[in-house]
């Protein structure tokens, strides 16, 4: 086995949870985080040649795939969809339905959120990107990412719980 496809097997069996979560918290539909989930990782394996671990980590690299990847799934499905996100429709097909009380409170709260805002706290939690991380992805400082990180947790703390 080759060099690249370990690296790939590696990749795959370490990240596959968290990518898929990150879909997930950005689209809150199981099938299109499925679909967005594979999308990154055929993208993982058709630039694996590109990585270099002099420039940075695998989870950093790993982690701008998945967050481009995401938003590229994002653009082309939202625009052959007339809904402009899944949170905007109550019974979409194919969304996922929470297990627990805990699960149905944040699905409550993440159905309320802008998609950037998604985004934003899917980076944090999902993919465990540090304030630097965020901010060179979105172009913004880490003491910008941690004021946004801050407003949005408040935001979060007020939103109406719905069952």
């Amino acid at each position: 086995m080759s060099e690249n496809n370990l690296l790939f097997t590696r990749i795959y069996q370490e990240y596959y949870r968290r990518v898929y979560n990150y879909a997930f918290s950005r689209l809150l539909r199981r099938e299109d985080a499925e679909d967005a989930t594979g999308e990154v990782f055929i993208a993982l394996l058709k630039n694996i040649q590109s990585y270099d671990p002099q420039k940075g980590s695998v989870s950093t690299w790993v982690n701008r795939v998945a967050h481009n990847a995401v938003e590229d799934y994002c653009r082309k499905v939202y625009r052959h969809k007339e809904v402009s996100s899944p949170a905007d429709s109550k019974d979409a097909e194919g969304e996922w339905e929470p297990e627990n009380e805990v699960n149905q409170r944040v699905y409550s709260i993440l159905r309320q959120l802008s998609e950037e805002e998604r985004s934003f706290l899917a980076m944090r939690y999902e993919m465990n990107m540090t304030n630097s991380e965020i901010g060179e992805l979105m172009g913004l400082t880490p003491e910008a990412v941690s004021q946004r990180y801050h407003r949005l947790l408040e935001k979060c703390r007020k939103v109406r719980i719905y069952k």
